[in-house]
């Protein structure tokens, strides 16, 4: 017959056996929560670079294409000044200027050989 002392011995067994079986699915469970954490990580700092990627590519080609359109409009306008502007404003200039030396009529040098007049 199976006495006390057998039963109890085996519920101690049974006990420890559980105990170690619990710490083992507890280090499983703490690791594989470990591991969780780390792929999520990862998924959220692969997808912030992606995001971050199509950021500076939205940003990049915003820019280039202000920078033309910014380019095209200054060759515009200097078209435009070349046309109409400068013309107008050389003239309004050379009214502005006072002449630098006035106009002089010039004197004719004496003949060395006067000529004489007849008679």
């Amino acid at each position: 017959m199976v006495s006390l002392t057998l039963i109890w011995l085996i519920i101690k067994i049974i006990g420890a056996a559980s105990s170690v079986l619990a710490f083992i699915f507890g280090v499983f469970k703490v690791i594989n929560w470990v591991k969780n954490k780390f792929i999520n990580i990862d998924a959220n700092v692969t997808s912030l670079k992606s995001t971050m990627e199509n950021g500076f590519k939205n940003l990049s080609d915003d820019i280039n294409k202000q920078t033309s359109t910014i380019a095209g409009e200054l060759k515009e306008q200097r078209q435009d000044f070349r046309t109409f502007y400068a013309p107008i404003l050389m003239m309004q200039q050379m009214q502005q200027q006072p002449p630098l030396v006035a106009p002089v009529r010039a004197k004719r040098a004496p003949r060395k050989n006067p000529v004489r007049k007849k008679k």
